[in-house]
């Protein structure tokens, strides 16, 4: 990625949290994962002349348009490296960063981002890296080689946007994926109506049979919320849980609390 170019894109990081066994209290602390870890996903932006924040749907086609995703998630990865390294986060910060289907089939990925962790000593547990169902299903044979080396290492894998292709349940048995997140087409209207409660506790279980654990995306309400915990999801991220931060915290920002913006700004 150019110079010009990398000075424009940010990173924002939102935070996600398990859902508690119970209420009452729970509800309203703070909380952290039994294991002590906090969780995170990195976002990336871009910033305007005037100090503007685009959303990646308004720049990332041009990028993919002119082949630059490659260097947008190099740059993505290493700089959440940087962070993670900078926030003293070693051992007690677990990061989701997102690839691109350009990544997920270039034959040299795996050794440049293998570089990336010896170079900042990033242990290889502390990241969860996600691919969209639809980058995975385009070539399953390679992306499920491209995820086992790197479940190998000790990384994590997520897929993505989980029901927004087609035969997903077909798919998701051939993937070695340790967390599904379930698309936010099926989240964001559970309170409306019984058929979204119903697919999403449909992929709760495949998911939970097949090994994995579940996200559920764009969380911005209690009735949500509370919906998700029937259904077993096993973990919740949005505005309900916590708006995108500018930099990794030293503590637990995850605090449950009314919406007061849309679900696109969480994007």
């Amino acid at each position: 990625m150019n110079e010009a170019m990398a000075k424009q894109v940010i990173l924002v990081i939102e935070a996600s949290a398990t859902l508690p066994a119970q209420g009452g209290q729970l509800w309203r602390e703070y909380l952290r994962d039994p294991a002590g870890i906090f969780h995170y996903e990195v976002l990336v932006r871009m910033k305007g002349e005037s100090g503007q924040i685009f959303l990646p749907d308004s720049f990332l086609p041009t990028a993919e348009r002119f082949n630059l995703m490659l260097e947008v998630d190099y740059w993505v990865v290493e700089n959440a490296f940087k962070e993670l390294v900078a926030a003293g986060g070693i051992g007690r910060i677990q990061l989701s960063i997102n690839l691109s289907s350009n990544t997920l089939g270039d034959d040299n990925s795996f050794e440049r981002i293998k570089a990336l962790l010896d170079k900042y000593n990033i242990p290889p547990a502390s990241i969860i890296f996600e691919v969209t169902e639809t980058s995975a299903i385009e070539n399953v044979d390679h992306a499920d080689g491209f995820i086992k080396k790197f479940r190998d290492l000790g990384c994590k894998f997520s897929l993505d946007d989980f029901g927004s292709g087609f035969c997903s349940f077909s798919q998701l048995r051939n993937l070695a994926t340790d967390f599904v997140k379930i698309d936010e087409q099926f989240v964001k209207d559970m309170a409306r109506g019984a058929m979204d409660r119903a697919i999403v506790t449909a992929m709760n279980d495949v998911a939970h049979c097949l090994g994995g654990s579940t996200v559920a995306e764009y969380v911005e309400s209690p009735e949500i919320f509370g919906l998700l915990k029937i259904c077993g999801v096993d973990k919740v991220q949005g505005y309900y849980i916590s708006k995108p931060l500018k930099q990794l915290p030293h503590g637990n920002v995850v605090k449950f609390q009314h919406p007061r913006h849309s679900s696109k700004d969480t994007q």
